[in-house]
């Protein structure tokens, strides 16, 4: 029977150090942000990988005519960003495009937020 090398870091009190540190950490790095997951609105933290994004934004624009042109914001973004306001930037926008456009309905999770009226 062999036995251990001289001078071994790994002693069965390193082991159970070790083990308790990847334990902590794995509950930090993985199960934290999983508890989160399934919450309305998760807080915003540094993993973005398990973060929600941002609420979805739908702009209708009323023409002349009556009707209305629905919009999406994945149009005018290659990526949503939640620190970008998409309901206050984008109604102007929607306005300087469409110039016959009378007025912008801003919906959010299918509940009317605001309405911006074209000049």
């Amino acid at each position: 029977m062999s036995s251990p090398e001289k001078g071994s870091p790994w002693n069965p009190r390193r082991i159970v150090e070790a083990t308790v540190f990847l334990l902590f950490l794995a509950g930090v790095q993985v199960l934290l942000p999983l508890s989160r997951l399934p919450t309305d609105r998760a807080v915003r933290f540094g993993w973005h990988m398990y973060a929600h994004g941002p609420e979805p934004v739908v702009f209708y624009v009323l023409g002349p005519d009556g009707d209305e042109t629905r919009f999406t914001e994945g149009g005018f973004f290659a990526r949503n960003r939640p620190e970008i306001r998409a309901e206050r930037w984008i109604p102007e926008v929607l306005c300087r495009k469409i110039p016959e456009a009378l007025r912008i309905r801003i919906e959010i999770r299918d509940r009317e937020v605001g309405s911006h009226r074209c000049e």
